[in-house]
Order: C-alpha cells, then structure tokens, then sequence
C-alpha cells in the first residue's frame, strides 16, 4: 500500500510524502541474535517533473519481527515513510522500488536475486491553498495504536504533531482484526481566497460513519474553532485528532467523510474496511481500480472489471494512447490533466470511493474541469429565514429555468401562481435541512478530455449542487443538461 501527499513550503515549493506498508507475509526476516528477527529493504523513491528534473533518495531500511509467529501474521505490517524535499513543477513521473535484502539466498545455497517491487504511477501537485476560502480540511491520515495521551477525547484540536503519531500510521485502513479502534488525524488551515470574515471560517465539523452496503450511519460532532479572529491569530493551523470503537460494526466497507456545518470550507470523504476474518485481507490496486471505472465505458469497462491487474494497466495505457493530444511530447497531457483534476477532487471537492467520485462536483469536475463561474450560497440557520433563503436561491439560480445562460424561460408573473406557491411549499416540506448550494456555469473554459456526456453539449450548461446539513458532500440538485439534448446519467 503507498499513499502519498504533499506539504506546501513557504517558498512554494512543496515536500512529497510516501506513507508504505507492507504485509509481513510479503517479506523475508532472519534470526537476529538477541533481537529476534530482522529484515532489510532498499528502498528507493525518485520523482521525475515535466521539466525532466529529478528529485530522489535511497535508504536501507532495518525491519523487526519479534518473534515468527509475527513473521507469518497477515494483519501485522512494515510501516514507514519517504519524503523528497522541495519539489517544483506541476506534474511528473513516481517510482518507488522496494527489494528485499534479507531474500537473497536459496535452500541450497544459491545466491539468488532479491526480490523486487516497482511501483509507478503519474504525480500532480496538490493545488494551493489560495482558492480556498473559510476553512480548508486536509486530507485524513490513518493511525492505528497511537496512544489515548496523543488522542485525549473523542475528538481533539491542538497545535499540529505529525512527528509524535507517524510511527502509529496505519495506511492500509484496515480495523477489527487488525486494531479495533478507527483513529484519524488531520491538519485544518485557514484559507486564503478573498476577503475573510468572522462567518467565513466554520466553528463545528461533522464527522459521519457510513456502511457502503448496511442501513448504518454515525455521526459526531467536532467544535474546532471557538474564536474565528483568534484561530487566525494564532496562525490560522491545527491539528484535529478523531477515533471510534469498531467492535460494534459488522464486516464491510465504510465511508468516513468530516465537513464543516456553519461557515465556508471543503469537506473530504475517504473509505475504511472492518475485517473480521483473514481471508478477506486481500484487496485489489485502489488507484488503478478507480481511474479505470471513472474513464472507461460500456465494454471496455466491461472487459476492464474483468481483466487482472496487468491487463487493466494495459487498457488504461491504450485508452490514454488514443486520446493524447499530442504524441510526440514526453508525456500525455491529457492524462496528466485527468490526474491533476483526481488531485483537485480529492483535495476540494469530497474524494473518491473505490470506483467513483463520492459528491457529484467531482464527478463534473473530473468530466468538463474549472467552471467559468461558481457562486455559493450558505443557509441560515433559523427557520424564517431559512425558508426564505431556499426561495431565493431556486428563483435565482435554478438551471432549469435557463434555455441559455441568460434567458430565463418562465413569465416574470408565473412565479405568482398557485402552482408555484404549491410547489415552493412542496420543496420546502420535503427536503432536510440544506447547509448550502453552489451553482456552477460553463460558458467558454470548460474542456472534456475524453468522450462523456458532456463532450459535444453547447456551451452554457448550469448544473446545481445542494449540501444537507448532515452530509459532507454535494449531489446534483438540477441542471439544464437535459434541456440540450445530453441524456440522464
């Protein structure tokens, strides 16, 4: 498992991490005398831009067992992390290689060659913090042990401590068998778009456990931010630190999502699994698995679902092969768009699930890019107003009340009649509370990069999005798409 993020520098630069784990069943260990077993991996990672410069290291990594009962345990790991300093450039080329120093010997003698792992995959810089404005939520990191003296409550904020807890990093975000309390950690930080005020910056998160596939969800508050000028006096940084006890759920695939419930901010939506039983420790390549379900239609992804792990590589290869803009440059520039705006989804817009985009801005974000404009809208929190807020967003904002971007379709005194009195009392009663909308429109910069829905749609198109005050992420409320000839999907 390699999961990577990336930290910005003050002189915009920004500091690449890999967090990897490796099954101790996957690695050679010998008797050590006095100190049980001991293994050796050479470990190299290298990162190489657009510009073709390179930034890389190489390190010789002690491992331990305890005993051979450890060795052989398929819930026990080998954890650790690389970093590769003051990287620059939009997007570039990841390999990290793993061979086994402790595995180079056959029963009879031989000196055989150590095994080997190489992984590669596209990197794209995560993007700045300057389009964010309120709150802006990092990523989450999985820990597993980290002791109640790092995790104090239920739900903490401090000053950021990322060297106490990563030798507890539990990449994997595997629970039950493996450690039966859920604990994640993650950095809040003020944004940096526009004019800040005192209600920009949300002072409670709600954290949100739910089962893919049971009638199950749990939710948590956070209060994170007592005083917004305070915060912002402090630095406008910290540290957020959350578990939960998974002896009660059942087996299973879960979502985990954390976004703010007053103010502006991002919400993130990540995934875990609750193993009860070894035989359900395997699981396929996540990233390989999601890009290919995310581009690929009817039989190819077909024949891509079915296909092992090498064969997909080599249908995504040819699937990017034929839509590259430009062949005879060094890389594919549509990809590495495609993969810039997976980071932008994961980082602003709530992240992915194993095979799709978990908020439906993602998932046109992925397909048409940056909107020309975007507008938002937070609810309040009282009931009159509340109600009038609704009103006035649906009569200004609705997409489909636009036969083009400008044009409104309705009589200006249609909105007095009692079919559309009926209908704002209607939409009023049947909805739960909205937190928030955000209206997107395309007129001339959204770009498709493969055939989608979208692709041959005139330009003009406004898509809707609505929050619920329970949930972390946006669906898709209305669009006029449909209006234009581009069928549901």
């Amino acid at each position: 498992q390699l999961d990577v993020y990336d930290r910005e520098r003050l002189d915009g630069a920004v500091d690449v991490l890999a967090l990897i784990s490796i099954p101790n069943t996957q690695l050679a260990f010998r008797q050590a005398w006095g100190e049980g077993l001991q293994g050796r991996l050479l470990s190299r990672l290298e990162l190489i831009t657009e510009a073709g410069e390179s930034f890389a290291r190489t390190d010789t990594l002690e491992l331990r067992a305890l005993r051979r009962e450890d060795a052989r345990a398929p819930n026990l790991y080998q954890v650790f992390s690389l970093d590769l300093k003051g990287v620059r450039g939009p997007y570039g080329t990841l390999t990290c290689t793993l061979e086994d120093l402790a595995w180079n010997r056959s029963g009879d003698g031989r000196t055989l060659r150590a095994p080997r792992t190489v992984i590669e995959g596209a990197w794209v810089r995560a993007e700045s913090l300057d389009d964010v404005r309120g709150l802006y939520l990092h990523p989450p990191v999985f820990l597993s042990g980290a002791p109640r003296a790092l995790l104090p409550e239920a739900g903490s904020v401090a000053p950021p401590r990322r060297r106490i807890l990563a030798e507890h990093l539990h990449p994997n975000r595997r629970y039950g068998l493996e450690q039966e309390t859920l604990q994640v950690a993650f950095d809040i930080e003020r944004g940096r778009y526009g004019d800040h005020g005192p209600d920009d910056v949300p002072a409670t998160l709600m954290m949100q456990v739910l089962a893919r596939d049971l009638d199950f969800v749990h939710r948590d508050t956070l209060r994170v931010v007592e005083d917004p000028r305070a915060f912002a006096a402090r630095g406008g940084l910290a540290a957020v630190t959350w578990e939960m006890d998974v002896n009660a759920l059942p087996p299973g695939a879960y979502q985990l999502s954390c976004g703010p419930l007053d103010g502006f901010g991002n919400s993130w939506v990540t995934e875990f699994d609750v193993i009860w039983s070894p035989e359900a420790m395997a699981r396929p390549a996540p990233d390989l698995w999601l890009q290919g379900n995310l581009v690929l239609a009817d039989k190819e992804l077909e024949e891509f679902r079915a296909a092992g792990p090498a064969e997909q590589e080599a249908l995504l290869a040819q699937f990017w092969s034929r839509h590259d803009p430009d062949p005879s440059t060094r890389f594919n520039e549509a990809e590495h768009e495609f993969r810039r705006r997976m980071r932008h989804v994961e980082r602003y817009l709530g992240g992915f699930g194993k095979s799709r985009a978990l908020d439906d801005r993602g998932y046109i974000y992925l397909l048409l890019g940056e909107p020309d404009e975007r507008s938002q809208e937070v609810v309040p929190r009282d009931t009159e107003s509340f109600d009038s807020a609704v009103e006035q967003v649906y009569d200004r904002w609705s997409p489909l009340r636009f036969g083009s971007w400008d044009r409104p379709l309705h009589d200006a005194a249609q909105s007095n009649t009692l079919q559309a009195d009926r209908e704002r009392r209607e939409r009023l009663q049947s909805m739960d509370r909205y937190k928030g909308w955000e209206l997107w429109t395309y007129q001339n910069k959204g770009e498709s990069l493969f055939p989608n829905a979208y692709s041959d749609t005139a330009l003009g198109l406004r898509f809707m999005f609505v929050a619920r005050l329970a949930e972390s992420v946006y669906t898709l409320d209305n669009t006029n798409a449909h209006d234009r000839g581009v069928s549901n999907q």
